[in-house]
């Protein structure tokens, strides 16, 4: 077995990174837990840099601690794999730091306008903020191993 997952690596990688990049796009489009299904009647943005943060955080009692973690810790926590991921398949060529984050930064704001259009969710930038401080620990991590 462990000859086989040596031989064919990339293959096992993407395959699991397929199977995680389904699984974010799920939560964050078509979770019904999350409220994902309902298309809000009008267009719901932040685009003011850590409005949201600092919401959270100054009424963390108010909206609770497990909620403020989930937004925030979460947004981080949910993106660190890509991180890892995008810096694995990255790791030979040149700068591969700097194009991971290049590569999460797009992916991240594309997630966002996504949201934005179909109006599934809320474009913020501060979600952009959090997913690509999630990209680039990921990517340390991977530097670091």
């Amino acid at each position: 077995m462990r000859k086989f997952i040596k031989n064919h690596k990339k293959i096992f990688l993407a395959a699991i990174f397929g199977i995680y990049l389904l699984s974010i796009c799920y939560y964050l489009f078509l979770s019904e837990a999350w409220g994902r299904r309902d298309i809000l009647p009008e267009y719901r943005y932040n685009f003011v840099p850590f409005t949201e943060i600092s919401r959270y955080l100054e009424n963390i009692e108010a909206i609770g601690l497990g909620r403020v973690v989930v937004n925030l810790a979460g947004n981080v926590l949910a993106f660190v794999p890509f991180g890892m991921f995008v810096y694995c398949f990255l790791k030979k060529g040149k700068l591969p730091f700097l194009r991971t984050a290049t590569v999460g930064l797009l992916f991240t704001v594309v997630i966002e306008c996504i949201q934005l259009v179909t109006r599934v969710g809320i474009c913020d930038v501060d979600d952009i903020l959090l997913n690509f401080a999630g990209v680039v620990i990921g990517a340390v991590l991977m530097k670091l191993v």
